[in-house]
């Protein structure tokens, strides 16, 4: 039933979001009984409002459950769940949480014009936080805004320094835990998959767990995002992020590559001196024990 709330979300009827900045929105439509009007808007790259709706639809699903009869049960209760649901999700939680990402990018686009770095430094810091949100796909509005009207994109090159550090942060525990075969499976291809731009494993697996290597691997990009601002680096495309991004950097390629080794050191020894504490392995804590 999840995943029929996500197909709702994205059903090829509704207009993808991603061509609503180039083209504008080209249908709207009236709703709970013509109060006021939505725009027929897809939610690709988005994950909040698929997520609240989910809990909702769980949230009924489960009360359905006791009140409805069991000879009905097995059909009133998903119909009825994913008919409220996704109602909801299209006209009441979609249109809000879109809105907030709008204020977010609004925000976003003032932040990293903040002169001397800090704007830059700030958001370096922040944006890991926005990919446990899963807000981080709107910020292709960015890059191509800033393609469109500077030729570059600085955006891009501040993603790529923060999470090269966030692949660092959980390389550092990867080494860490020589004792933890589990741990090390885990966390060094992680790491590797967050330096090539996809942060999710390295985030969620290992470095959120131990809440203070997702803050290190934060401060590093910070620092490298920093870099990036003081460098004047900008992309001259968007796309993938991390080690492979230096094909969208081959006007500065050494600047990008000193960005991204501040961004990786800070966060490194950051997590590997005050971030992680390696744990004993099982057998060495039973031995202790005894």
């Amino acid at each position: 039933l999840g995943a029929v709330i996500g197909m709702i979300m994205i059903h090829p009827s509704l207009q993808n979001a991603y061509t609503v900045a180039t083209e504008g929105v080209q249908q709207t439509q009236s709703v709970f009984f013509g109060l006021f009007k939505i725009d027929m808007v897809g939610y690709q790259g988005h994950v909040i409002p698929v997520i609240i709706s989910v809990w909702l639809m769980c949230f009924l699903e489960k009360r359905l459950h006791k009140i409805v009869p069991a000879s009905i049960d097995l059909f009133v209760t998903p119909l009825v769940s994913v008919g409220v649901s996704g109602y909801l999700a299209l006209t009441a939680i979609g249109p809000v949480f879109s809105q907030l990402e709008t204020w977010v990018l609004d925000g976003v686009q003032w932040l990293i014009a903040v002169p001397y770095g800090i704007g830059a430094f700030l958001m370096g810091g922040l944006y890991s936080s926005t990919v446990v949100a899963g807000v981080h796909h709107m910020y292709t509005i960015i890059d191509l805004g800033q393609l469109s009207q500077y030729g570059v994109t600085h955006w891009l090159p501040l993603a790529s320094a923060a999470n090269m550090a966030q692949g660092a942060a959980c390389l550092a525990v990867g080494l860490k835990s020589r004792g933890n075969q589990k741990m090390r499976s885990l966390a060094f291809p992680a790491a590797l998959s967050c330096m090539m731009g996809i942060t999710e494993p390295a985030i969620f697996g290992v470095n959120l767990r131990h809440i203070k290597v997702f803050i290190c691997g934060s401060i590093g990009g910070a620092c490298g995002a920093l870099m990036t601002s003081i460098f004047h680096l900008g992309a001259t495309a968007t796309g993938v992020t991390g080690i492979f991004a230096i094909l969208l950097h081959l006007n500065q390629p050494v600047q990008y590559i000193v960005s991204m080794l501040v961004a990786m050191g800070v966060a490194f020894l950051l997590t590997w001196i005050f971030g992680y504490k390696a744990e004993k392995p099982a057998a060495a804590k039973t031995a202790s024990n005894a």
